[in-house]
């Protein structure tokens, strides 16, 4: 007869439809600059269109799964996600076939919708796993694999089919996910899990400020990307020489999440997140006020590493806050919210104070963020939480 499942067999079991979802929400964050050019090129949207209708499918993702979080009972999870599913196919196909502005607007936002819904269940779940930081460790680091790999396909395939190949692959990728989200296990309502240990839902105000420092955080490292190819030009670097950085920084982001995931908690869950957004800081100073290739490459790639290495760490912080997975949740979709809406808001900065004002913005978020972990720190450490 067999025994009881085991920890690890259990991260196992909840790996592949954790990682695929992740995959197949955040892979837009990855091909932002070919969608975009895509969209302008392909429907003669202006830039702005193009990048309103980006921002707004992942700003209505990110309130969809805060709004599930907060609302649905967890019981109800998998179910929306698999209702989710099948909208967000929908919208993908109609976008194809919609090339009007306002309407191509409105299938983006019910694909938000749908990816909101499939995007609650992937994290809200990640409280179900005794490892969590190797878990989302893991998770991240299939995603930089996955939006690299349609970094490397995607450009043939807008030759052959213009804009439509990207909401072609977002359809087919949210359809093969169908089998995967069935997976997910049935959960009560009740704490997770049988493998997690259990932990009383957080004070409403402390619970507020992971998300909030996840957010702060992640709009810096957006604002930051966006202002990379201007950076560089600052620092003297020819259209070329960008473009190297830019693609190096991409394949560094793969380092973090590795790293991540092979120190686990060895070190604590307090170090290595504060370790990491300190040099991630440093870096991102370094890289705004360096002269000439090296420097700027150095600090972009430590930046890029740093970046993600810290992310697990603050997912893995949101896992265990709360073992129904409202916090890692909303917090996950903290992550997307911030590098949707960094666009247009480093864009205002820039146009009305110029990219040292920018730097300036980018350090305070975070250290916002640094200071809202803080503060969670020490009150979970007065009430006892771990």
């Amino acid at each position: 007869m067999a025994g009881p499942a085991q920890p690890a067999d259990a991260d196992a079991r909840l790996f592949v439809p954790i990682a695929a979802g992740e995959a197949v929400v955040t892979l837009p964050l990855y091909l932002s600059p070919l969608i975009l050019d895509a969209l302008v090129v392909g429907l003669g949207l202006t830039p702005e269109q193009a990048g309103l209708l980006l921002a707004l499918e992942f700003v209505t993702l990110a309130l969809v799964t805060i709004f599930g979080a907060m609302v649905l009972p967890r019981r109800l999870w998998k179910g929306f996600a698999l209702g989710g599913l099948v909208l967000a196919v929908a919208a993908h196909v109609a976008s194809m076939l919609t090339p009007g502005f306002m309407a191509l607007g409105a299938c983006r936002a019910l694909a938000g919708i749908g990816e909101g819904a499939l995007y609650l269940a992937c994290t809200g779940y990640l409280p179900e796993a005794r490892n969590r930081e190797r878990l989302a460790a893991v998770t991240v680091s299939c995603s930089v694999i996955h939006g690299t790999i349609w970094l490397v396909l995607f450009p043939p395939l807008l030759v052959v089919l213009g804009y439509r190949a990207i909401f072609l692959i977002q359809a087919v990728a949210a359809g093969a996910l169908w089998p995967l989200i069935r997976r997910l296990p049935s959960v009560s309502s009740s704490p997770a899990s049988t493998n997690a240990p259990r932990a009383a839902a957080p004070a409403t105000v402390r619970g507020i400020l992971l998300p909030i420092a996840v957010f702060a955080s992640q709009i810096g490292q957006g604002c930051f990307w966006t202002f990379v190819p201007l950076a560089g030009a600052q620092a003297d670097l020819g259209p070329g020489e960008i473009d190297m950085v830019l693609s190096l920084s991409t394949l560094a982001l793969l380092i973090g999440p590795v790293a991540a995931g092979l120190l686990a908690t060895r070190l604590g869950h307090s170090l290595p997140l504060v370790g990491g957004m300190l040099v991630n800081t440093a870096a991102m100073a370094l890289a705004f006020t360096s002269k000439g290739l090296p420097v700027f490459l150095a600090a972009n790639l430590v930046q890029a590493g740093t970046n993600l290495f810290a992310v697990v760490y603050q997912i893995g912080l949101t896992a265990r806050a709360d073992g129904r997975g409202r916090i890692a949740a909303t917090a996950a979709s903290a992550v997307l919210l911030g590098n949707g809406l960094a666009p247009a808001f480093a864009g205002e900065i820039v146009d009305c104070a110029g990219l040292s004002t920018l730097l300036a913005s980018i350090v305070a978020f975070n250290l916002l963020a640094l200071l809202l972990y803080g503060i969670y720190g020490a009150r979970a450490k007065g009430s006892g939480r771990p």
